[in-house]
């Protein structure tokens, strides 16, 4: 994605401006974006005089630094620790780096459904060729996956998660998870939060989702869930290979 074919310039404010705007998705870089956006954008709500825009924020500041660079260079990144108003006893000691859209990104993140409080979001108009990317972005967002053995019966367990308040959205995603990739899932509330949580803990399917999403990565993506996903493949592989080396002994 080189930026001279993707950027142009702007009028904001009586000051020139290069964006990179889009109202169709073209590159796994944008449909990367949608799904981070989708999973960890927040929202500002406008008023008469002024559109609602759309913020990100995250401790991982080089996804940030990426965005700016991809899609707003010279626009400004806000470093501080972030204080949950809801549940002030939850206290954070790392930064946080936030970044805000210009309003002409709003049309934008309108037509692919991501405009507004996380509750009212679905998505809409992903090509099926960037649904991995999508996903992906999603994931980094607002996935998890999460592996290990019990000691006890010397056994490889793991759960793939992705935690949202859209319950529209995450019926959707589900949907395509069993029609596309044939991988089932359930959907529970997540205790009593206002949220539930798209699942699975099928070894075999968990596998799967990753192979999906990182078959062709995007140049930039979260490195420390990519490599949790790597190690647990790693694990996963020569846990196959123990239990079939173990079922031939048997045998013998």
């Amino acid at each position: 994605m080189e930026n001279k074919n993707y950027f142009k310039e702007y009028m904001i404010a009586g000051k020139k401006y290069k964006l990179h705007l889009f109202d169709k998705i073209n590159t796994k870089e944008e449909a990367y974006l949608i799904g981070y956006m989708l999973g960890d954008g927040g929202f500002q709500r406008g008023t008469y005089k002024r559109k609602h825009r759309m913020f990100i924020c995250s401790s991982d500041e080089y996804i940030i630094e990426y965005f700016k660079k991809k899609f707003q260079p010279k626009n400004s990144i806000n470093r501080h620790i972030p204080v949950n108003e809801q549940r002030p006893e939850i206290k954070s000691t790392r930064h946080s780096s936030r970044m805000t859209f210009s309003s002409k990104f709003t049309p934008t993140f309108k037509k692919f459904g991501i405009l507004g409080l996380k509750e009212d979001r679905t998505y809409h108009n992903i090509p099926k060729k960037y649904m991995r990317h999508f996903l992906l972005g999603l994931i980094d967002a607002d996935g998890f996956i999460t592996w290990g053995k019990r000691k006890d019966r010397d056994r490889l367990w793991t759960t793939f998660g992705i935690t949202h308040p859209s319950l529209k959205m995450l019926e959707k995603l589900q949907r395509f998870l069993l029609e596309e990739l044939e991988i089932p899932t359930s959907i529970n509330p997540k205790g009593k939060e206002n949220c539930y949580v798209l699942r699975t803990g099928s070894l075999r399917m968990v596998e799967r989702i990753i192979d999906y999403i990182y078959e062709d990565k995007p140049e930039m993506y979260i490195k420390r869930k990519y490599k949790n996903c790597i190690d647990f493949k790693n694990e996963f592989k020569n846990y196959k290979f123990d239990k079939e080396k173990s079922i031939r002994q048997t045998k013998i």
